[in-house]
């Protein structure tokens, strides 16, 4: 079983850790939501990759958890066009 031990080290060592070292990425939870005091509260949480964006003196974020909101839960008479644009291109990468 040793044996086994010193392999898995050296794999560890020599293999893993620096291929880990060279993608490593940070991730960010995006937890927006709203709370009526002693009613209720609702929240979407989003995990995102920090990335650069353009060309690479800014920092972009791309979406990893792809679940679609629930449009009935939506108030469109609060959102700008913009907003229904953006949701609208968000369910649409979703579904492919």
């Amino acid at each position: 079983m040793e044996s086994a031990n010193i392999e898995l080290n050296h794999l560890l060592k020599e293999w893993l850790l620096p291929m880990v070292k060279k993608i490593m990425v940070l991730l960010i939870r995006l937890e927006p939501g709203y709370y009526k005091e002693g009613a209720f509260g609702i929240r979407i949480e989003n995990i995102l990759i920090v990335q650069p964006h353009g060309d690479g003196s800014f920092l972009g974020f791309k979406n990893v958890t792809m679940v679609p909101y629930e449009r009935k839960l939506i108030n469109t008479k609060l959102c700008t066009p913009k907003h229904i644009e953006h949701i609208n291109a968000y369910h649409a990468t979703v579904i492919n």
